[in-house]
């Protein structure tokens, strides 16, 4: 059997912690683990220089493994020192078993092929895993960040809170005191309202009690006038008619005269003198007329100084009802 010397690894060195760590995961599930799996366990290291250093490891531990596959279940010293012709039964026994289950090994690699693609997607799906992990750890920092800035900003505001709850009492107390002071200075408005009220209810029983004694006086003054008025106009019309009777006969009598003093000239000279004191009876009645005349002038003129001062009294009533204060009710006429 053939002794290929390979190349020593520096002990504690990147290469011979891959090689430690390809070859246990090799004897344990017959699998090379991927490079990134291999650094995160040494910790350090490039993944090329992983990469590699675990595809060598790989191949010779294969090649190793072949050669202890010769003699299966035999230790290698006693493989080493077994006689040629020992060894060479070994191996045509071998390659005979191996030639009788060749197509279960072959199904066996098949197997192994599939679960070894299998692996590989699963190891491609755990690397996408990781970065989402790591993507949501990043998420989960970023988010913690956001949730003590937010708790620095709501204790601000709790502060805030409290320093605008202190502001709040001091303004309801500061309310209060005013709110006390303005109904104070309310009731003392009240007070003397009612009081003036009181006054303004005096004055306007006052004005009332003149009111409706200028309204009885006015009304017996009216009475009065009505009655002297209405005498007056009854003499007056008496005596026009009387007058108007004077006036007619005196005039029928001048007719008469005129009429006899065309036939009686004789008696011209009578007649005129009888003729002139008819003329003068009827410039007396005239004059009386016009006396009655002035008479009703003077009474229709003494009607309208009393109407005159009816528009005074209404007036002067007018004033009064202004006077009294706004919402009170003068008493009905």
């Amino acid at each position: 059997m053939e002794n290929h010397d390979k190349p020593a690894l520096k002990p504690g060195s990147v290469r011979a912690q891959v090689d430690a760590i390809v070859r246990r995961e090799l004897a344990a599930s017959g699998r090379r683990p991927n490079a990134n799996v291999i650094r995160d366990e040494i910790g350090s290291g490039s993944n090329a220089t992983i990469q590699q250093q675990a595809e060598a490891s790989e191949a010779a531990w294969r090649k190793e493994n072949e050669a202890a596959q010769a003699f299966p279940g035999l230790p290698t010293a006693v493989a080493q020192l077994a006689a040629p012709m020992l060894a060479t039964l070994w191996a045509d026994a071998y390659r005979a078993a191996q030639a009788e289950f060749a197509p279960l090994l072959a199904e066996r690699d098949q197997v192994l092929t599939t679960l070894r693609g299998r692996l590989a997607e699963m190891e491609e799906l755990l690397l996408d895993r990781n970065e989402q992990l790591q993507q949501l750890s990043d998420d989960l920092s970023h988010r913690r960040e956001l949730l003590a800035a937010r708790e620095q900003e709501a204790a601000a505001l709790r502060e805030e809170q409290g320093r605008l709850h202190q502001l709040l009492q001091t303004e309801r107390a500061a309310a209060a005191e005013a709110r006390q002071d303005l109904e104070q200075q309310h009731a003392g408005e009240l007070a003397a309202a009612a009081e003036a009220q009181q006054r303004a209810a005096n004055q306007y029983s006052l004005l009332n009690d003149e009111l409706l004694t200028e309204r009885e006086r006015h009304a017996r003054a009216i009475e009065a006038l009505q009655a002297r008025q209405q005498k007056t106009e009854q003499t007056l019309r008496q005596d026009l008619d009387h007058a108007r009777q004077l006036a007619a006969g005196r005039q029928n009598e001048l007719t008469v005269l005129k009429t006899e003093l065309q036939h009686v000239q004789d008696g011209k000279g009578k007649l005129q003198v009888q003729l002139q004191q008819h003329v003068d009876a009827a410039a007396a009645a005239q004059a009386t007329q016009q006396q009655r005349d002035g008479e009703l002038a003077a009474l229709r003129q003494d009607n309208a100084g009393l109407i005159a001062r009816l528009a005074q009294t209404e007036q002067l009533m007018t004033q009064l009802l202004e006077r009294i204060p706004a919402g009170m009710t003068p008493p009905a006429p």
